[in-house]
């Protein structure tokens, strides 16, 4: 059997390329990039006589004897290599089933491999593996001789059993039998059919934490601090809880894999919320999840009543008074539920030195119950060197979490979302617009907008800009400054407010009183006219000479609450100000 490229292979971006059959087969891709291989071959061999790219997955389970044989000189390039030749021999033993090597040694064939890698049971020889990332084959593989870039060393990689229990530091666990180290690969895959949930108590450190990525389950818990020093990737079916919060948890480089989810558990006001901090890159792809999603009960702005929803960012349904609650600048804070069930999110706080790219979901929705009243949306804070992605980012209250379906009935407010970029000084590679709203219909029983705040290297510390976005009007605002929101008043001086269309901004005159009733901001930017501002007899004091013209806007130094609803609601009182003796300009 032959499979030979004169030079052109056009493939459609999503293909599966198998490999069957039980006899000596010839493949010739002519350096053609390929989506995913899968050689499912009971016995024989496969040999390719030019290199290939992988831009997904390489995977073969064999255990029968099978050899792979790699042309000198050309490169293999692989994103994910999923390996096992592992195969038990009834009597306790273990046997290696397959053979990776040259098909003209001892000449050295090139292998690259980038991301993600689960390597057992092979016997490789004449392999240069140094141009990608090392390769740990420690578990039960053979080191045939004139290989670079690979570890063989016992230690180099862990399987999880669970043959004892569900304890990640029981060597009983693992194969072999000793408890993961700062060198050790450990992989937690099940196969098809199969559970493995492990908890995670005290502060271990590992080198590489794979979890899933077979068509088995794995539910991982942690309550101790995670500490990953080079990559912690979820794959499909796997669920990592992690709900230490004290300090980060550590890791080189986060992937979320389609299917795979990150969460924390079940929340008070208190905690567990989510932190993880990555000295390199974090990827959310397609179809993963990085979500605290109706995982909040209780809290400060829970709601108090039958169809009274909570309060975050945005005021629930039916709220009264000051209830939003929660830093604009680092939104950290579980959400809050409601007396009919109706639950909040929780938090995330994400941190990558590097790159940032959302495909998949970051979300910490909150839940209205189908009893009625919603819970509020959660926190999530991002900051890395840029943040990318054609994803989402909500803090949302939802009738249903898995689709994020929004609804028009007695919904909760918004949470809040905070964005850093410590590199880029554009959002030009984010596609993406995070929401922290409750419906997506006009409703009169709908909760207020959250807030989303977006900072870029340029901008000084808290000068960035602060905007509420609704999705659709409602009679509920979004309360300012929050009662409880852990930013002293003089951080917005050098923030702007910008507040689009169907907009509610309510100032929270009970919590103004200490400060004269006043908040100094750099700018506000009221972008349309169904915009509006209700000051409470307040005042806004506005720090920059320069300004963008509004709604019924005019050129005084003061602007008081004199002009019909769309910026200023008439009967409540209250003025915008500038500082006595600037120069404004309006424009």
């Amino acid at each position: 059997n032959a499979l030979t490229s004169a030079g052109t292979l056009v493939f459609s971006g999503w293909e599966n390329l198998f490999l069957t059959g039980d006899g000596e087969q010839k493949v010739d891709f002519a350096n053609t990039a390929i989506t995913r291989i899968t050689v499912d071959k009971p016995a024989g061999s496969v040999t390719f006589e030019r290199g290939f790219k992988v831009n997904k997955v390489f995977k073969c389970n064999s255990s029968d004897p099978l050899a792979f044989y790699f042309a000198p000189g050309e490169t293999y390039d692989i994103d994910q290599l999923f390996v096992d030749g592992m195969v038990q021999d009834g009597e306790g033993g273990v046997l290696s089933k397959i053979t990776m090597a040259s098909s003209a040694a001892p000449g050295k064939w090139l292998l690259k491999a980038t991301k993600s890698q689960r390597v057992r049971g092979v016997a490789v020889s004449d392999c240069n593996a140094t141009t990608g990332e090392t390769i740990h084959a420690g578990l039960l593989s053979y080191d045939a001789g004139g290989n670079t870039g690979w570890d063989f060393s016992e230690s180099a990689a862990a399987e999880w059993t669970g043959a004892a229990n569900t304890t990640f530091s029981n060597a009983a666990n693992w194969l072999p039998a000793v408890v993961p180290t700062a060198d050790t690969c450990a992989t937690i895959t099940p196969r098809a059919g199969t559970t493995y949930t492990v908890s995670f108590s005290s502060a271990t450190e590992v080198k590489n934490l794979i979890l899933g990525g077979d068509n088995g389950v794995v539910a991982f818990t942690s309550s101790a601090c995670v500490t990953v020093g080079d990559d912690f990737e979820v794959r499909t079916n796997a669920t990592a809880t992690l709900n230490y919060f004290a300090d980060a948890n550590l890791v080189s480089n986060l992937t979320v894999r389609s299917g795979g989810k990150i969460t924390h558990g079940t929340a008070t006001a208190s905690g567990p919320r989510l932190y993880i901090n990555a000295a390199g890159d974090v990827l959310v792809e397609s179809g993963g999840a990085i979500c605290a999603d109706s995982l909040s009960t209780g809290g400060t702005g829970a709601g108090s009543g039958a169809y009274v929803c909570a309060s975050h960012g945005g005021t629930g349904h039916g709220s009264t008074g000051d209830k939003c609650f929660g830093s604009v600048f680092g939104p950290f804070e579980n959400g809050c539920s409601t007396v009919n069930l109706g639950r909040g999110g929780g938090a995330i706080r994400l941190v990558a030195a590097g790159r940032m790219h959302i495909d998949g979901r970051i979300t910490a929705y909150g839940w209205i119950h189908a009893s009625g009243g919603g819970g509020s949306g959660g926190s999530i804070w991002l900051t890395a060197g840029v943040i990318s992605g054609y994803g989402k980012i909500s803090t949302d209250c939802v009738t249903d979490i898995v689709t994020g379906a929004l609804s028009n009935n007695y919904t909760g407010g918004g949470g809040r979302i905070a964005l850093y970029q410590t590199v880029a000084n554009d959002w030009s590679e984010l596609h993406i617009t995070p929401t922290c709203s409750g419906s997506n219909n006009e409703s009169t029983i709908r909760g207020g907008t959250g807030t989303v705040y977006w900072q870029l290297p340029s901008d000084v510390q808290h000068g960035g800009r602060i905007t509420i976005t609704p999705v659709a009007k409602t009679t509920m605002g979004t309360g300012f400054p929050g009662t409880a929101d852990g930013d002293v008043r003089k951080a917005y001086r050098n923030a702007k407010i910008e507040l689009g269309a169907n907009a509610k901004l309510i100032m929270t005159n009970a919590l103004l009183t200490a400060s004269g009733g006043m908040v100094r901001i750099r700018d506000i930017d009221v972008k349309s006219t169904s915009a509006s501002i209700m000051l409470y007899e307040n005042v806004i004091k506005v720090m920059s000479s320069e300004h963008k013209k509004g709604k019924n806007w005019t050129s005084g130094r003061d602007y008081a609450a004199s002009v019909s609803a769309g910026a200023i609601d008439t009967s409540l009182g209250g003025k915008i100000a500038w500082p006595v003796g600037m120069n404004v300009t309006i424009r």
